[in-house]
C-alpha cells in the first residue's frame, strides 16, 4: 500500500491489488481498519459501483468477457479467484456498514466510448478481436502473481491504441482521486497494473509518497 500527503494536506492511501485474487482481500481486511478515511474509491465507474451493489443484493453471477475468462483461468495458478474481485466487495461491505462514502473513479460509459473511439483505430479493433479469440489457449505463468498481472497487462494491451486508452484511464482516475481528496482522506483500491502511472501523475501535483 502507498500513503501520500496531498497538496491540500489530506491523506490518500492506495492499495495496489491483483484483481480477482482472493488472497488480496485478506490483505485488505488486515489493513483497512488501521486507516482513517472518509471516502473510498474503486477503479470502476459510478455505474459499475451501482451494479456491484445490486449484484451483491441479488446474488447474481456476473457475465464475463472472453479476456476476463482467460485472465481468471491463468490467475488460478496463484490461488483462488473470484469475480467480481473480492477486494471490491470487502471495501463495499466495510463502507456500507460505517456509512462511508464510496465512489467509482473510472470513466463512465459515455466517456469510455468517446475515449475508445479517440485512441483505438478500426484496424486495431479488428486485430484485437482476433487476438482475444486466441486468449483462452494462452498460458502465462511467471513465478509470482505480481509478475503475472504486469505481463498479462502487456499482453492484453499489445496494440498502441489500447495502451493509450489505459493511460487515459490513469489520468481520469488520478484526477478523480485528487478531486475527492480536496476535503477528505481517501482510501483507494487500484489495479496493480495502473498504480505506477497513477502515482506518477499524483506526484506531478506535488504529492509526497511516505511509504509503500
Amino acid at each position: 500500500m502507498y500513503s501520500l500527503t496531498t497538496d491540500k494536506g489530506t491523506k490518500v492511501h492506495i492499495f495496489d491489488v491483483i484483481k480477482g485474487l482472493v488472497s488480496e482481500s485478506h490483505k485488505l481486511k488486515a489493513m483497512i481498519k488501521e486507516v482513517d478515511f472518509q471516502v473510498a474509491a474503486l477503479p470502476i465507474s459510478s455505474e459499475e459501483v451501482t451494479a456491484l451493489e445490486n449484484l451483491t443484493e441479488e446474488h447474481e453471477e456476473p457475465v464475463m468477457t472472453t479476456p476476463e475468462v482467460a485472465y481468471a483461468k491463468n490467475l488460478r495458478q496463484y490461488g483462488e479467484v473470484r469475480i467480481p474481485p473480492p477486494t471490491y466487495l470487502i471495501m463495499l461491505e466495510y463502507c456500507t456498514k460505517r456509512n462511508i462514502r464510496i465512489e467509482g473513479i473510472d470513466m463512465d460509459e459515455e466517456h469510455y466510448t468517446s475515449a475508445y473511439c479517440k485512441y483505438v483505430s478500426g484496424l486495431e479493433l479488428v486485430r484485437q478481436s482476433f487476438w482475444e479469440k486466441r486468449l483462452l489457449k494462452k498460458i502465462v505463468n511467471p513465478p509470482t502473481s505480481k509478475e503475472f498481472a504486469l505481463e498479462w497487462d502487456e499482453l492484453i494491451n499489445k496494440y498502441d491504441g489500447f495502451r493509450k486508452l489505459e493511460s487515459h484511464r490513469e489520468r481520469v482516475m488520478s484526477k478523480n482521486i485528487r478531486r475527492l481528496s480536496r476535503k477528505s482522506n481517501v482510501f483507494s483500491i487500484i489495479e496493480l497494473e495502473r498504480v505506477e502511472g497513477i502515482l506518477e501523475k499524483l506526484k506531478d501535483w506535488g504529492w509526497k509518497i511516505h511509504s509503500s
